[in-house]
């Protein structure tokens, strides 16, 4: 957790820069002033405009943006889902609320909603997310995980969302039961997954912009990623979305893709140029980071790159001969997240 005694100066954001950061992302005055103030602490910088925040090097306005986006992102995420849902209007929860984004759109579609989040700045950043949204004492620190009366403390729900969250699990089989044990019968649970196969995040991941990565063990990603960032490495593991799919059945959940318009698959004729630019960011990569890595990281990622490429390339081949299913090959190499729907027998 940061520590935000120890530069009283960088506490406070400037009003206007508070304001300008409303008004572009459409938020809360007590949620753009959390996280202006813990973004300030964090980087151990003030500022004056929002510009220089969205002119900081990769990736840290890709992070920024994600945050501030959350209200937006959470009611585009709850339009889509809200057809498939029915008319029963019950408990919802979040977990890893991050931002509380979720937080806010299920309670405009009359949902009693709760997030649990196991990061205290997140914790304090989706709890004032819930103040401009009056939404009252809905967040809680916890890890579903660990916590024995998980059931006792919270109840069953209704709907259960995990959004970007399961690839930070070390344990996802064990994630998976303990959202299913949370879940009522016929209870429906959502989760947004990334695809480490796509074509985009082979190029440059979804967390920190880095080439190759999505293809690496944990071990090596781990050594890959200290060479450019000074925090913990904080992914888990990524796995095929049938993975997915065949431990929730262990749990009574029946689950399939929904096409998610939020994230969605490139169209098929951009399978070229998506190709085109994986060979980009390789040269990129090249000649602006191979030279930071040691050489066991470079071997093991132009080893994992080579296996990839003839995956790639034999998929292609069979789609375009009829062998693969162009719908399968879209999922697998194209669509930078999947959207999972799985709803609990009975």
């Amino acid at each position: 957790m940061m520590d935000t005694t120890t530069e009283p100066d960088l506490e406070i954001p400037a009003v206007s820069l508070v304001k300008e950061t409303q008004e572009r992302f459409g938020i809360g005055q007590h949620f753009a002033r959390a996280y202006l103030r813990y973004w300030q602490v964090s980087r151990e910088q003030s500022y004056a405009e929002l510009s220089e925040i969205l002119s900081a090097p990769d990736p840290y306005p890709m992070w920024f943006e994600f945050a501030m986006s959350s209200n937006g992102r959470g009611q585009g995420f709850a339009s889509f889902l809200e057809p498939h849902l029915g008319d029963n209007r019950g408990r919802y929860l979040d977990v890893g609320c991050g931002f509380g984004g979720c937080l806010r759109s299920f309670a405009d579609l009359g949902y009693a909603v709760s997030g649990v989040e196991i990061d205290r700045d997140r914790i304090a950043l989706s709890k004032a997310n819930a103040l401009d949204g009056d939404l009252g004492d809905c967040v809680f620190e916890m890890n579903i995980l660990e916590d024995e009366k998980a059931i006792e403390k919270l109840g069953t729900f209704d709907l259960i969302t995990c959004m970007d969250v399961i690839e930070h699990v070390l344990h996802v089989p064990l994630a998976l039961k303990k959202m299913s044990e949370l879940l009522n019968p016929g209870g429906v649970l959502a989760l947004e997954i990334p695809n480490k196969d796509s074509l985009g995040f082979v190029n440059s991941d979804g967390h920190f912009n880095l080439f190759g990565i999505t293809q690496l063990d944990r071990a090596t990603s781990i050594r890959y990623h200290e060479r450019f960032f000074d925090f913990e490495y904080d992914v888990g593991y990524y796995h095929p979305s049938e993975y997915y799919i065949s431990e929730l059945a262990k749990h009574k959940l029946s689950a399939g893709y929904l096409p998610y318009p939020l994230q969605p698959p490139h169209p098929m004729r951009n399978n070229g140029m998506l190709a085109l630019n994986l060979a980009r960011g390789y040269a990129g990569y090249m000649g602006r980071k191979s030279w930071k890595l040691p050489l066991s990281v470079n071997g093991k990622l132009h080893a994992a790159l080579a296996r990839f490429g003839l995956k790639y390339m034999s998929d292609n081949a069979k789609r375009l001969f009829g062998a693969m299913k162009p719908e399968d090959f879209q999922r697998k190499y194209l669509t930078n997240f999947w959207m999972l729907l799985a709803r609990k027998d009975g």
